[in-house]
């Protein structure tokens, strides 16, 4: 079957109308905490960055999933970027990484998607970084997506969905350098963050947490540079995704500026 466009969820209509009216988008009342409401965040003993690591592909000549060892295919028009260990490069056509839906894929109630990411040109539709859902519109557990350029400025976007509701947060991202991408999400506090280059751009509490369970009629998985089903819709991210880390817990702060100083940017 050919790709199609994927339906305009809510959240790119969101967005579309953020841009127009130029002005930060509105959180949801009945799912934004204030910080009063919020709990607060226990003191912890610093952890490794290899502690809640349960997927890494690292693009080291290979599509394999280094830490989890779930099996993951390329699809279309995604190759590895030579020489190895430069991560994978995507065509923005029908390229995509499709990995099943395993169970310690089905994140929450805490997270953490991470990517360094080269945009190779000012995007006009949306292009997934990781992407979890099955080929049902508008429920989609959690994404990171490069949303189009309005107003000639590409963000990120890093989608949260608890198959009642959704919160999104939205941070400006260069184009034609590697980036440092970074979502959050921390039970404990109720706080959602998105990290640029190992700086916090956006941040919330919420009440949302991603749902658990896909359709498994539906064509289930993650996605990696595209949506999980590229014969149902497409969604492809033109440009290098590389050490791609999924989490499931949320890394501090302190953690992620050291993930930003300790993991080489690919060239």
């Amino acid at each position: 079957m050919p790709s199609v466009q994927k339906p305009t969820f809510g959240r790119f209509i969101l967005a579309a109308f953020t841009a127009i009216l130029a002005s930060p988008i509105p959180l949801m009342a009945a799912e934004t905490l204030s910080a009063a409401e919020a709990p607060q965040a226990k003191a912890t003993p610093a952890a490794s960055l290899d502690e809640g690591l349960v997927a890494s592909w690292p693009g080291n000549g290979s599509p394999r999933d280094v830490v989890g060892h779930h099996a993951s295919t390329l699809v279309g028009g995604v190759t590895l970027v030579a020489p190895p260990g430069r991560g994978f490069r995507f065509d923005g056509h029908a390229g995509a990484i499709f990995v099943p839906d395993f169970a310690d894929l089905r994140l929450g109630p805490s997270l953490t998607l991470s990517a360094w990411i080269n945009l190779a040109a000012l995007e006009n539709d949306p292009g997934e970084i990781i992407f979890r859902g099955d080929d049902r519109p508008a429920l989609d557990p959690y994404a990171l997506c490069i949303m189009p350029a309005y107003h000639g400025k590409t963000e990120v976007e890093f989608l949260l969905d608890s198959g009642t509701s959704s919160q999104t947060l939205f941070a400006p991202i260069p184009v034609g350098r590697m980036t440092l991408v970074t979502a959050t999400l921390d039970d404990t506090t109720s706080m959602m963050r998105l990290y640029i280059d190992g700086h916090i751009m956006a941040g919330t509490y919420t009440r949302v947490r991603p749902f658990h369970d896909l359709d498994t009629r539906q064509n289930p998985g993650i996605g990696i540079g595209n949506v999980q089903d590229v014969n149902a819709f497409s969604q492809p991210f033109h440009g290098i995704i590389a050490d791609i880390r999924i989490y499931n817990r949320a890394l501090s702060e302190s953690e992620v500026a050291t993930l930003f100083t300790t993991t080489k940017a690919p060239d």
